[in-house]
Parts: C-alpha cells; sequence; structure tokens
C-alpha cells in the first residue's frame, strides 16, 4: 500500500463519498504535477519546490477529508511505516 494512499486503507474504513473526494483530489494533484514538470521556465530547484507544495496541499486535503477518528488512526499507520522504513534501513528513530 502506498503511504499516501488512505483510501486503498480498509482499516480506516472510507465512506464511499470520502474515497471519491479523495480520488479527486489525486487527480488534481496529479495534473499539477504533470504542469510544473512540464514548466520549462523553471529551474530545478524551483519545481522540485513546487512539486514538494503540491504534494504537501495534496495530503492536507485529504486529511480534511477524514473524520477525526480516521485521522488519528492515519497518522498512527504513518508513525509506523516512518518506524518500519528506519529500522530497514538501520537508523534508530530520533
Amino acid at each position: 500500500m502506498d503511504a499516501d494512499t488512505p483510501e486503498n486503507d480498509p482499516a480506516l474504513n472510507l465512506t464511499d463519498d470520502q474515497k471519491e473526494k479523495v480520488k479527486a483530489i489525486r487527480e488534481d494533484a496529479k495534473d499539477q504535477l504533470k504542469a510544473v514538470k512540464k514548466d520549462t521556465a523553471l529551474t530545478d530547484d524551483q519545481r522540485q519546490q513546487k512539486l514538494k507544495q503540491i504534494k504537501m496541499d495534496t495530503r492536507k486535503q485529504v486529511w480534511a477529508v477524514m473524520t477525526p477518528e480516521q485521522q488519528k488512526a492515519w497518522a498512527q499507520e504513518q508513525r509506523e511505516r516512518r518506524q518500519a522504513k528506519r529500522m530497514a534501513e538501520g537508523t534508530t528513530p530520533q
């Protein structure tokens, strides 16, 4: 499962309406990312910054679709995923 796809996480129990909203948010973000990648007027640093901002904005929008209980469960899963990644990389959590 992709770390940024709560709509695919059965443990969150998202409604069909929530899943549709998340799908629309993702489609919009996908279009924005494509546009930034094609924008030849941007420097590499500007492009990277815009891509990062779009991803952050997308996460915030997806987060806003979830209920407080779903947010709590998703945040916990994210923490566990980051910890597992650190362990796999051989680093210790801060």
